[in-house]
């Protein structure tokens, strides 16, 4: 029979005897019986333990990222044309380099909700996505 084995049926016996007939065992046998039993389920409460760990850190995790994916799903909306918005902000600013931003950039993009727009998508693409998960 293995060590397994052996410790597997110590454990068992001292599970199954009351404390009246452990006791009436001689010192050595009552004292392996119980060392089996005890070594046994500790092994099992830390494989228990452990699990519970690995599945709190797993559900923190996908709380978290789903956490982040909400938050920067509702401030990201998707600008069509980014090139040419791109284009009528460098050409707005050649045409009037003197003037501000509200007067010359603004009315070129289509507001400045475009802008704002813009910078949300980037930060839900970009690496701030990934660094806030």
């Amino acid at each position: 029979m293995s060590p397994r084995g052996v410790l597997a049926g110590w454990r068992q016996q001292a599970a199954v005897e009351s404390r009246s007939h452990l006791r009436r065992h001689p010192r050595a046998l009552r004292l392996s019986l119980l060392a089996a039993m005890l070594h046994s389920r500790e092994r099992e409460i830390t494989d228990v333990l452990v699990d519970l760990l690995i599945g709190t850190v797993h559900r923190i995790g996908a709380r978290a990222e789903k956490k982040v994916t909400q938050g920067l799903i509702g401030e990201f909306k998707r600008v069509a044309g980014k090139e040419n918005v791109l284009f009528r902000v460098a050409e707005a600013s050649v045409a009037r380099p003197d003037g501000r931003v509200k007067e010359v950039i603004f009315p070129a993009v289509g507001g400045e909700g475009t802008l704002r727009d813009l910078i949300g998508e980037y930060k839900f693409s970009g690496p701030t996505y990934r660094r806030s998960v």
